[in-house]
């Protein structure tokens, strides 16, 4: 599979989507901690899903970065040349300077890099999620992820496969160090956890409900 070949990541966004949707919804008839916090894991796995489609590449933020921290110490050492600032005062305040862009910068590339992965998934897969109609709507809304934790399982299988050390996901500890070297796979099992936490959320609140009647 193409590092560059999301179509997996925007089925399991779609369904995100679908159960985010039929959420809210049942929020507006209900009150309850476990459906905000139902609520609130879906949102992390979207986070999470989006960010595994990968962002653009090292090589384009190195293109944008580079004339910065280039253009930034060129500016600091024509002022301290001017000025009569030592050699190293000058290379002081540039280094002071290339170090309080980072944080900045990092802010910058987290917003770009959702951006592009957004984009990248915005395309709805031919398909539209069925749900019985016989059941609640909360009921409903486990039903849609159940599907979607079918589907990232689908997409963790794959993209560990297309890591050349993907034979290292044989193993529970092997799956363990590969999600930490390989990102797709990192945070689509962190959007697997957050749906497991919404599921148990609203599998809990049902059960309130179940025991009060």
């Amino acid at each position: 599979m193409s590092g560059r070949d999301n179509t997996d990541l925007a089925m399991v966004r779609y369904l995100l989507g679908e159960a985010a949707r039929r959420a809210a919804t049942l929020a507006q008839n209900q009150d309850h901690p476990q459906i905000t916090d139902g609520r609130d894991s879906i949102e992390d796995a979207i986070t999470a899903i989006t960010r595994a489609a990968g962002g653009s590449s090292p090589w384009a933020h190195t293109r944008v970065y580079a004339p910065l921290f280039a253009l930034t110490a060129w500016i600091i050492a024509t002022v301290g040349g001017r000025t009569g600032l030592s050699a190293g005062w000058t290379i002081s305040a540039t280094t002071l300077a290339i170090l309080a862009m980072i944080w900045p910068l990092a802010k910058l590339n987290l917003a770009l890099t959702n951006r592009v992965n957004q984009r990248r998934l915005a395309t709805a897969p031919p398909f539209r999620v069925q749900t019985p109609t016989d059941i609640t709507p909360a009921e409903q809304v486990l039903h849609v992820l159940g599907t979607t934790r079918s589907m990232l399982a689908v997409t963790m299988r794959r993209r560990a496969a297309a890591d050349r050390f993907g034979y290292a996901a044989r193993s529970t500890a092997g799956f363990n160090w590969l999600r930490h070297r390989n990102t797709g796979v990192y945070f689509a099992s962190l959007a697997d956890r957050c749906v497991c936490q919404a599921i148990y959320a609203f599998e809990t609140w049902l059960r309130a409900v179940e025991h009060q009647r």
